[in-house]
């Protein structure tokens, strides 16, 4: 039960609908990501500054990661819908268990 309150008091999930988005590119594109998703959101949603993912191989692109989280009152379907057009450019991770750790 103390673990539930703390993901509670911090908004992480199961008392919020969260997903964890990497997005490759430069700092312009991902901002351009950012920047649309934002303009998107319902009220209520929020989404956070993209920070960059170390330790990248220097052959790869640049990628960054954000987290989106939603009022745990949000129909499943409804936040899987808002995350379907940006499918082909984030790699979305709608149980992002990892991310706490």
């Amino acid at each position: 039960m103390k673990e539930r309150d703390e993901r509670r008091l911090f908004g992480y999930p199961p008392a919020t609908r969260m997903a964890k988005l990497l997005i490759d590119g430069s700092v312009s594109e991902v901002d351009a990501f950012h920047a649309s998703m934002s303009s998107d959101l319902p009220a209520g949603w929020v989404l956070s500054f993209p920070l960059p993912v170390p330790y990248r191989p220097a052959a790869s692109t640049p990628r960054s990661c954000m987290q989106l989280s939603a009022p745990i009152e949000t129909p499943e379907r409804a936040f899987a819908d808002f995350l379907h057009p940006y499918a082909s450019t984030a790699i979305i991770d709608l149980d992002p268990i990892a991310f706490f750790s």
